[in-house]
């Protein structure tokens, strides 16, 4: 058995990437767990932890976020579209078929853009803590090929 450290001796160093627009990979997956929260009929839903780690960003490359996403396509305590739903149309864009959602297995190693919007929260001993937030689930663009035309086809 390991002694904990005090509060005091805690690491809290991390690095906290700016407020901006990233791309993502999705690096790995957590286990599938029951919700710590309930929803609004009572139940626990199943959970994930997504790892993200940032890939376009000199200053902030590989730094890992992790986003808890629940296991469902709808958000019925919201009324409106769950993150993982969110996340895996950002993911695959035209690709996703809402009638047979992916295996979040299959997500992993795909790419897409996102916001890093930071919250503050107060913890148990009345300090503040600053984390970085994922919002704005974005596919990333890819441009279309050009159709390069010979010169010797110019009729002029």
């Amino acid at each position: 058995m390991a002694q904990l450290p005090k509060p005091e001796q805690a690491v809290r160093d991390y690095l906290l990437p700016a407020e901006d627009q990233y791309t993502l990979v999705l690096d790995h997956l957590g286990e599938v767990t029951p919700s710590k929260f309930a929803d609004k009929d009572g139940n626990f839903p199943l959970e994930q932890s997504f790892y993200f780690k940032i890939v376009d960003d000199e200053e902030f490359e590989g730094v890992e976020l992790r986003v808890f996403v629940r296991i469902a396509w709808w958000d019925g305590s919201v009324g409106q579209p769950s993150k993982s739903y969110l996340i895996a149309k950002a993911m695959l864009g035209d690709q996703l078929d809402y009638e047979n959602p992916p295996d979040t297995d299959d997500l992993v190693g795909m790419r897409c853009k996102a916001n890093v919007v930071h919250k503050t929260t107060i913890g148990n001993d009345g300090s503040t803590r600053t984390f970085a937030n994922l919002t704005g689930w974005a596919p990333i663009r890819r441009r279309k090929q050009q159709v390069q035309e010979d010169i010797d086809d110019i009729p002029f």
